[in-house]
C-alpha cells in the first residue's frame, strides 16, 4: 500500500473512533435535545422512542404514600409533566431528561394526560 493511502486510511480510522467516542456524550453537552413544543405539537412522532429535553422545573408535586412523583419542564418553545419514580428536582433548577412519551388516555384525536416518562435525568 502507498505510503499516502495508508496514511489516509488511518486518519479515516481515526476519525471514526473519535466520532464513536463523541457521540455519547453529545446530549451531555446541549446537542441532541427535542423542544417541549414540537412534542407536544405531534405526539405521534414522539410516541414509541427515547427523546431527551432540558429546561427549568417550574412545578413539582409528590403525593404521600405514592412511588409516583410529576413535575413540570418548561423551555422556550412549552411546558411539560414528566412523570418519575425518583425524588423531584428543585423548583427552578435546570434539568435535561430523557424519557418515553405517555399518555393518559386518547379521546377521538386529543391526547390526555401527555407526559415523558423519566429513564434518566441530569
Amino acid at each position: 500500500m502507498e505510503p499516502k493511502i495508508k496514511g489516509m486510511t488511518h486518519l479515516l480510522y481515526a476519525t471514526g473512533l473519535f466520532t464513536a467516542l463523541l457521540l455519547p456524550g453529545c446530549s451531555k453537552i446541549g446537542i441532541g435535545f427535542t423542544k417541549i413544543g414540537d412534542i407536544i405539537a405531534k405526539p405521534e412522532k414522539f410516541s414509541t422512542q427515547e427523546v431527551s429535553i432540558r429546561g427549568k422545573v417550574t412545578n413539582a408535586l409528590k403525593v404521600p404514600f405514592v412511588a409516583t412523583k410529576i413535575y413540570s419542564v418548561q423551555d422556550d418553545s412549552g411546558e411539560i409533566n414528566i412523570r418519575t419514580v425518583r425524588e423531584v428536582p428543585i423548583v427552578g433548577s435546570e434539568v435535561r431528561v430523557k424519557g418515553v412519551l405517555d399518555t393518559v388516555a386518547v379521546i377521538g384525536e386529543q391526547n390526555v394526560g401527555l407526559h415523558l416518562r423519566e429513564i434518566e435525568r441530569w
